[in-house]
């Protein structure tokens, strides 16, 4: 068996503002640096044993965060940036607020809200393809950690991404199709926990924000 830790980045000036962002490399704002750092106090006696991340700097910080509280920190193995856990291309929507995204595409924004599993954005990507890369990485992950069920003892990794990521990562997890993107919330530095037994995966924890408590007046409350 082995657990892993699922966790969203901390929060940026963008999510704030409600700006795509998808692949831009925003960083972490003030909030979302201390988010890290309650987060990762909260997973100060967790002893992971490998920390997986987007490449992006607001997934990695966030990571590096996760790394640099646990004991021993120094005698741990580096980070793994693994593209498969990259945000969605957003293409022609990057960098754009939803308001203008709203207006410039009103019929695609809608389907967006309202069937997220039928939309391909334009020049970037849609949610199938994600759901691909989130099924290879899980698949992956069980054949690199299957012998811990052989030995019956248990390992726990961190995986640090983004909001759409880690919205179709549970629902394959859960068994679910694309149509239940919109069912999952994912809080910036939000922790969700699977346990997984084989290839049988059991959520445990989802979206938890306890150790967010000291920063939560200042944090943005909208799925976005």
């Amino acid at each position: 068996m082995f657990r892993i830790l699922i966790i969203r980045h901390g929060e940026t000036s963008w999510n704030k503002e409600k700006i795509f962002r998808g692949r831009v490399d925003v960083s972490l704002s003030d909030v979302g640096r201390q988010q890290a750092k309650l987060l990762a106090r909260r997973l100060s006696g967790q002893r992971i044993r490998s920390i997986y991340t987007s490449p992006l700097k607001r997934a990695y910080d966030t990571a590096l965060a996760i790394q640099e509280g646990q004991s021993g920190a120094a005698d741990l193995p580096p980070i793994i940036q693994d593209d498969l856990l990259i945000d969605i291309n957003y293409g022609a929507w990057e960098k754009k607020g939803h308001l203008q995204v709203q207006q410039e595409f009103p019929d695609l924004y809608q389907q967006w809200l309202e069937a997220p599993h039928t939309v391909h954005i334009p020049d970037g990507e849609g949610l199938s393809s994600i759901r691909q890369r989130v099924e290879t990485f899980l698949d992956q992950l069980i054949i690199q950690y299957e012998q811990y069920d052989q030995k019956d003892t248990a390992a726990t990794i961190a995986l640090v991404s983004h909001r759409v990521i880690i919205k179709i990562l549970l629902c394959a997890i859960l068994g679910l199709d694309n149509s239940h993107f919109w069912q999952i919330k994912q809080d910036t530095a939000g922790l969700s926990v699977v346990e997984c037994q084989g290839s049988r995966f059991v959520l445990s924890s989802l979206n938890d924000t306890c150790h967010l408590a000291e920063v939560s007046e200042q944090m943005s409350k909208d799925d976005f």
